[in-house]
């Protein structure tokens, strides 16, 4: 009798049997519940960034604010890399897949918020829930594709939810603040859009205030996060962080001064003036993808054709930029000086292969 009692009957083992898949289900459906919370968080925040930026963008014609603009937009694409770099280090196998498909929702969000802000001339009202729509198609285009291509045999929801709690727990707080940055920084813009030149002065003024909380702000996260700053590192800290206050204070001092320019330039120089800013901007940014194809091939011990190709391509950079741009455009100079000195060491440590660049772009055999 004792054995019977302890041992369950069939009918004991089917409703134990059920009682676990309904329970594996239910924690299936809960897990899955917590990482679209989660991802929808995440993508909500990054989207309604890229709207206010851009919308930022759109509604100021004064070069200063736009620069300004700019680098948060810049210091954003920080705080997703740094975001996207938490993920991959609990090297998950599914991880990079995770970050993949994120990195592509957050560019069809990008360019769905950049036309909708272009084309369409709607209130801001009427936008933001345009941008919330979006966001909501990329959530679901975001769980179609895990959905489709993470293995789920190997791998539940539990672990994919693991994946971004540790990511966004670390981060989270920041993004709050960033936001909240943001929303205060639109609204100053706003504000002062319209009216006295007394606005057109302040603006610029009280933007760039802002622009300095965006990056201390950033540097106490990034030092945060990475671990550098301790209970013993707290005076060393406090001199750091005091000297970038007073370098900042002359950066602010100089944007206040040289938003008393926006009054005596009439809309086409501004316009002129923009032109060339983004120009300049797009000249920087290929001198800065030369520089590091040109790190790569400093490491690269045996040379093929593309690195033939590659170097040839950026001695036409090196040279085009600083004989001409950097006298076009000062902004370049700096790039342009340190992508030539970078040049130069490459020429010297790998003298062989740089003399006979061209003939190792058309040699089909390369020697090794």
């Amino acid at each position: 009798m004792s054995n019977l009692k302890k041992t369950p009957n069939n009918t004991e083992m089917i409703k134990t049997n059920t009682e676990k898949i309904i329970n594996t289900k239910t924690e299936n459906k809960s897990y899955y519940g917590n990482f679209v919370q989660k991802l929808l968080f995440s993508l909500t925040f990054f989207s309604l960034c890229f709207y206010l930026i851009i919308y930022d963008l759109n509604s100021s014609n004064i070069p200063l604010v736009i620069t300004q603009t700019k680098i948060i937009f810049y210091l954003l694409i920080g705080i997703l890399f740094y975001f996207i770099s938490d993920i991959l280090r609990t090297q998950e196998d599914f991880s990079k897949k995770i970050v993949g498909i994120i990195l592509f929702s957050l560019f069809i969000s990008y360019i769905s918020n950049y036309f909708l802000e272009k084309y369409f001339k709607g209130e801001f009202y009427y936008k933001i829930l345009i941008t919330l729509g979006i966001t909501i198609g990329t959530l679901l285009i975001s769980l179609a594709l895990i959905h489709f291509i993470i293995d789920k045999k190997n791998y539940d929801y539990l672990d994919i939810s693991n994946v971004f709690d540790t990511s966004l727990k670390k981060n989270l707080y920041y993004f709050i603040f960033y936001f909240v940055l943001l929303i205060i920084y639109s609204f100053i813009l706003y504000l002062y859009s319209y009216g006295s030149s007394k606005n057109k002065i302040l603006q610029p003024a009280l933007l760039g205030l802002f622009l300095m909380l965006f990056v201390f702000s950033f540097i106490i996260y990034i030092c945060k996060n990475i671990g550098l700053i301790n209970t013993y590192q707290y005076l060393d800290t406090f001199i750091v962080l005091l000297s970038i206050f007073i370098i900042c204070g002359y950066i602010y001092f100089y944007i206040f001064l040289n938003s008393f320019s926006t009054i005596c330039s009439d809309d086409k120089k501004k316009e002129e003036s923009i032109n060339q800013m983004n120009e300049s901007e797009t000249v920087i940014n290929i001198m800065l993808v030369a520089l590091l194809g040109l790190l790569w091939i400093k490491d690269s011990k045996i040379w093929n054709q593309f690195e033939y190709l590659l170097f040839i391509i950026i001695t036409v950079i090196t040279f085009s930029g600083l004989f001409y741009y950097s006298t076009k455009f000062p902004s370049t100079g700096v790039v342009s000086l340190w992508l030539f000195i970078e040049w130069i060491m490459l020429w010297f440590k790998n003298g062989n292969n740089a003399k006979n660049s061209l003939h190792g772009v058309f040699s089909k055999k390369i020697d090794r």
